[in-house]
């Protein structure tokens, strides 16, 4: 009998909440700092605490956390004028090393009144998540990666990319970049690294800067500050396609066409570390002059003793070069040269040097 009169007394409260929404809220804290926590040690729960100064009973409507990584849990029961109510709220740093900022939002009465709780704190993380998510180390500085490769990037467009980065030390670090070359900018998306939290080195590229088609590397070196002595090795990627969004097809019809005979240099089987001689020829099946941009070796064993500078329409013209066996593995190898022209349809074509070594 008591437990059904109660609950009666719970659904009068509620209604009267409903009619009269009268509550007055006095939030006590609507900020709370997790500070340092540590991923080993799991979820970590902090709550603030609500009194209701009206004359009527009110309730909690619903909360709602920012992200799955916050739960949220409260009180059901209607909060008579005078008491006090708590929400708790619980993250889970798994996975989640550096600094975080969430907010749970808490909808009061039948009005749905909103406050908004703001949580915030610094995870530390454990050696297999850093080695999983921050493999490339730098002294104190972490990186995700150390290859960013934009692919193929139309001329005259820009691309966007990021590196994450995590700072193992007790003091904040300014990471330092050098080196590279025209068209790539890096830089650091905050002034500084806090200690144990994340940031982001931005790198744009821009192929209006760029002096030619195909691919390009850029070698850098990054350094957790200017003072310190560690270093590890960045390059950045890209394969540059010509923009044929204004080629009409007229032009088309009337522009230059690559062909590479053969389709593979072959070298067959090679004994010892001599070196050995290999060719190919570029032909030019259009109506127009073809102009070759560059000849690109893809490894520093094949080197370029002859290329033409261009190939007048119906002609044909020889590339050639050394391969210097003695910095290649036993067994089969293929190895690429990338030809760039100004073939609309086919800009860059990569022809293998193939062979074996005994």
């Amino acid at each position: 009998m008591k437990g059904l009169l109660r609950s009666l007394l719970v659904c009068i409260s509620a209604i009267a909440v409903y009619q009269t929404g009268m509550a007055e809220i006095e939030w006590l804290a609507t900020n709370y700092d997790f500070g340092v926590m540590r991923e080993a040690e799991g979820p970590q729960t902090g709550s603030v605490l609500l009194v209701n100064h009206g004359p009527e009973p009110t309730y909690i409507n619903r909360v709602r956390p920012s992200c799955g990584c916050t739960g949220a849990a409260y009180t059901d029961e209607p909060i008579m004028p005078g008491d006090t109510a708590k929400i708790s709220f619980t993250y889970n740093p798994l996975g989640r090393p550096g600094r975080f900022e969430k907010t749970v939002k808490v909808y009061m009465g039948d009005e749905s009144d909103l406050t908004t709780i703001y949580i915030k704190g610094t995870v530390i993380g454990t050696p297999a998540t850093l080695d999983t998510d921050y493999p490339v180390i730098a002294g104190a500085l972490r990186m995700s990666t150390d290859h960013i490769d934009f692919g193929k990037v139309r001329q005259g467009s820009g691309r966007h990319n990021y590196i994450k980065l995590y700072n193992t030390s007790d003091k904040p670090i300014i990471p330092q970049v050098s080196g590279g070359g025209p068209g790539i900018e890096i830089d650091l998306a905050t002034p500084s690294i806090g200690p144990g939290e994340v940031g982001t080195f931005s790198i744009y590229l821009n192929t209006t800067e760029l002096p030619q088609l195909g691919e390009v590397s850029y070698d850098y070196t990054v350094r957790p500050s200017a003072e310190a002595d560690e270093t590890v090795p960045l390059k950045v990627t890209a394969d540059i396609t010509p923009d044929l969004s204004r080629v009409s097809g007229g032009d088309l019809n009337n522009a230059p066409a690559i062909r590479i005979i053969p389709v593979i240099a072959e070298v067959g089987e090679i004994s010892g570390n001599k070196d050995a001689r290999w060719q190919f020829e570029i032909a030019n099946e259009g109506k127009r002059r073809l102009n070759v941009v560059r000849v690109l070796p893809g490894s520093a064993a094949l080197k370029i003793k002859r290329q033409p500078q261009s190939v007048k329409s119906g002609k044909k013209a020889r590339v050639e070069g050394v391969l210097k066996t003695s910095l290649l593995p036993d067994g089969p190898f293929r190895i690429y040269v990338e030809v760039v022209t100004d073939d609309p349809l086919h800009p860059v074509v990569k022809v293998p040097v193939a062979g074996v070594k005994k």
